[in-house]
């Protein structure tokens, strides 16, 4: 037997299919990023040291499947992550500052499952309370496909922890399933090398104390485990390299630092490396990173941070950490242009 909780909904319904919300540009990765960045910024490695970080990703004809062992949710917070009217920055603060985090277990979990399919369901246990089993349904083909169908109000079951669970292996984590995909799906392949890239500090830094079990299969039996992203091994001919961490005695500053969005200060943190040959296939720039996450791949703009002009640009790559300025709403999509960023 399970119990009921209702969430009132905050605004009308009819926004809430991937006709209307999932029109927003996110691709696949861009969605699989968001579901991947809540996973980090909640893994129980913060929670516990010790304890290792596992996520998986299940790609199957018509569904997809994320799954982690990190904290969880209680009720509190669920109603927060389903409630399409809300963001929950405010009521999940219990491991890292709101500063710290990738993902927001809101509007970006919401958005992410209805830019993907029709239909997702959150099962989630938190680690405050292992025993409690908490289930989110939510199927959009009703909003349209059924005369007169209208939801004001959102149910969320609650169970003594199932044998039959989709978390039954973890103590604490949220698996999310979902349906009915209206995007096509790459490969595996494909999928474990973008992730890889756009989260190899948080990956690096985790395997490296041998912290994380990151995974991606299919319904084939395929399964890949995401590894550590190394640029030496991309730019072997590595010639010059510039940390502005330790700026020493190759610049003109003695720090690098900056006002971010939000006014406070910030340490530029990245470096810059000189190529011995210049890439012809648009392999050089900076990658932007915010969070630990990345928003920008190979930036190169005449106005940019990285003028193009020049041959010298082409032999040029870095990778900054621009923690203090703000992403574009869909993160792969760059920074918002404003004064900080422009500073």
């Amino acid at each position: 037997m399970s119990k009921q909780h209702l969430t009132k909904l905050q605004v009308s319904d009819r926004f809430f299919t991937p006709e209307v919300i999932g029109r927003n540009g996110m691709t696949v990765y861009d969605c699989l990023a968001e579901f991947t960045a809540n996973s980090f910024d909640w893994c129980i490695t913060k929670k516990n040291p010790d304890e290792k970080t596992i996520i998986q990703i299940l790609l199957n004809p018509n569904s997809i499947e994320i799954v982690d062992n990190g904290v969880g949710m209680n009720l509190k917070e669920l109603a927060s992550a389903i409630n399409i009217a809300e963001s929950s920055d405010l009521i999940r603060n219990k491991i890292s500052e709101f500063e710290d985090r990738k993902g927001m277990y809101g509007m970006g979990m919401k958005v992410s499952a209805l830019s993907l399919g029709w239909k997702f369901t959150i099962t989630t246990i938190s680690v405050e309370n292992p025993n409690c089993e908490l289930v989110f349904e939510f199927d959009s083909n009703k909003l349209v496909n059924e005369d007169g169908y209208s939801r004001d109000t959102l149910v969320t079951e609650e169970f003594e922890k199932r044998k039959d669970s989709p978390l039954t292996e973890f103590n604490s984590g949220t698996h999310i399933k979902i349906e009915n995909l209206v995007k096509r799906l790459p490969d595996i392949n494909a999928v474990q090398e973008e992730l890889r890239v756009r989260f190899s500090p948080d990956i690096n830094q985790l395997l490296e104390n041998n912290l994380l079990d990151f995974s991606v299969s299919d319904s084939y039996g395929s399964k890949n485990t995401i590894g550590k992203f190394n640029v030496t091994y991309q730019f072997e001919d590595e010639v010059l390299k510039l940390d502005f961490e330790n700026p020493h005695q190759w610049a003109m500053e003695k720090s690098y630092k900056y006002t971010g969005s939000n006014g406070k200060q910030f340490q530029l943190r990245g470096y810059l490396q000189l190529l011995k040959q210049r890439s012809f296939q648009g392999n050089f720039g900076l990658n932007l990173y915010c969070k630990g996450q990345l928003i920008e791949r190979y930036h190169k703009k005449s106005d940019g941070l990285l003028s193009t002009a020049g041959r010298g640009a082409e032999k040029t790559y870095g990778e900054l950490h621009l923690d203090g300025l703000n992403p574009d709403y869909v993160k792969s999509k760059g920074f918002i242009e404003d004064g900080a960023f422009k500073e």
